[in-house]
């Protein structure tokens, strides 16, 4: 039940917001970043810093349409398959992109994290209609989730997937508390910022065996406070579908615009 406020935006507005928002990021990633920064310098940094803080509003509301998906669709297990196939034909053009090689084993894409938290989001949903025809308590029942929950952030940690055990455990929270906006924003903004810049220390002393520089972990930490627009674009969806292309051409456009602006990218430069 959506709690009383003044909804206005359909899935489809979410969505296309977190499409553009996702492509102004890989394009200052990707174009600003690798090519004109180290071409004509310090004049476009300020610009590429923009453009990957507006990149930051996608994620969340990816992982919010994520739950919608799940809550609406009447074949999960296809869904889940459509998520893990765009994976795996989304790991190439992701790869060339961030390290320039067609296989990189230490980084994957988003859609690894995004099919990890529907995965975890599927068990805990048995797992608290277990709870509920065993009329567990509250604290067994939250016990039991997070149980169900953990072996899923272990994977995205070990797989280094986009957004890692963090992103995963966003979904998780949005499932949770996908019926009170005000406690998603909260809960959302700090994993965002505080657990996400926690597990990049720990993932850098993992690799290196030394955590990474203090003002690049305090730099990660404020570029995800933009994510408040998103939960705040989110608190005002409307429960809608809205009108929306074929669902392949979603899928599709992620692999399809990270090969094109990296081909772009080498074709100009």
């Amino acid at each position: 039940m959506y709690q009383d406020r003044t909804p206005s935006f359909s899935g489809a507005f979410l969505k296309h917001v977190a499409i553009i928002t996702m492509l102004i990021d890989h394009i200052g990633y990707g174009i600003v970043g690798r090519y004109i920064i180290p071409l004509y310098g310090e004049p476009y940094e300020d610009i590429y810093v923009l453009l990957r803080e507006v990149g930051r509003l996608a994620f969340p509301i990816f992982c919010f349409l994520i739950i919608e998906g799940a809550r609406h669709t009447s074949n999960r297990a296809g869904y889940l398959m459509n998520l893990s196939i765009f994976a795996l034909v989304s790991e190439i053009p992701f790869d060339l992109l961030y390290r320039e090689v067609l296989f990189y084993p230490d980084h994957q894409n988003v859609f690894f994290t995004l099919a990890l938290g529907l995965s975890a989001i599927y068990i805990c949903d048995i797992i608290k209609d277990s709870c509920h025809r065993k009329d567990l308590s509250k604290t067994s029942e939250s016990l039991f989730l997070l149980l169900g929950l953990i072996p899923f952030l272990i994977v995205a940690f070990i797989l280094r997937s986009d957004y890692g055990a963090t992103g995963v455990l966003l979904i998780f929270l949005i499932w949770v508390f996908r019926g009170n906006y005000r406690i998603m924003m909260i809960a959302g903004v700090l994993t965002l910022t505080v657990i996400n810049t926690a597990e990049s220390a720990l993932i850098g002393l993992f690799d290196t065996g030394m955590f990474p520089p203090l003002n690049g972990l305090l730099q990660k930490l404020s570029s995800e406070l933009a994510s408040i627009i998103s939960f705040s674009l989110i608190s005002m969806y409307n429960g809608k579908r809205g009108r929306q292309l074929p669902k392949y051409i979603y899928y599709a456009f992620y692999p399809a615009h990270l090969a094109a602006i990296y081909a772009l990218g080498r074709l100009i430069f």
